[in-house]
C-alpha cells in the first residue's frame, strides 16, 4: 500500500508539471503565430470588459484575419452585423454598449473619435463606438469597463 502512495505521490506532481510545461509551450507558439499572421490588427482591452464583449473581440479578430485586416477599412459580414447588432451610422459601422468611467473621465478627450455618447447615469454612459476606433477606445485610461449591448427580442 505504501508503494502505491509513494508512486502516486511522485507521478501525480510529475504529470502536473509536464502538462503545465506543455500548455505554456503551446501558448507561446499560438502567440507567436498571432503576431506574425499577416499583420492583422489584434484587439485587446486594457480594462475589464464583459464576457460577451470578449467574445465579440475574438470574433472580430477572426473577421479581420479573413477580410480587410485593418479596422479602418473593415466591413463586417451580414452574419456579424446581425449577431452583434452593429449599426451603420452615416456610412460608419459602430457597436453600441455601456461604459463605466473613471473619476477623471472627460468627453472632450474623445473629440474626433466619432464616438456617440448617449444617456449618463452616475458613471455609466451609453455609447456607440465606431469599429475603426475600437483599438484606441479599448486602451483609454478614463474607462474602467465596457459591455456591448445585446439586441432585445419581443415575444
Amino acid at each position: 500500500m505504501k508503494k502505491k502512495t509513494v508512486i502516486s505521490g511522485i507521478l501525480f506532481p510529475l504529470l502536473i508539471i509536464t502538462l503545465t510545461f506543455l500548455s505554456c509551450s503551446i501558448d507561446k507558439r499560438a502567440c507567436k503565430y498571432n503576431e506574425d499572421s499577416h499583420k492583422t490588427e489584434l484587439l485587446f482591452s486594457s480594462y475589464n470588459v464583459s464576457p460577451r464583449t470578449k467574445l465579440f473581440l475574438k470574433e472580430l479578430n477572426k473577421e479581420l484575419k479573413v477580410g480587410s485586416k485593418s479596422l479602418k477599412t473593415f466591413v463586417p459580414s451580414e452574419i456579424f452585423i446581425k449577431k452583434y447588432d452593429i449599426k451603420k451610422i452615416d456610412s460608419i459601422y459602430a457597436i453600441g454598449g455601456l461604459i463605466k468611467t473613471s473619476e477623471s473621465f472627460n468627453k472632450n478627450s474623445f473629440d474626433n473619435s466619432g464616438i456617440i455618447f448617449g444617456q449618463t447615469s452616475g458613471r455609466i454612459t451609453t455609447v456607440f463606438v465606431p469599429i475603426y476606433y475600437l483599438n484606441d477606445f479599448l486602451n483609454k485610461k478614463e474607462i474602467e469597463y465596457f459591455e456591448i449591448s445585446e439586441k432585445v427580442y419581443s415575444k
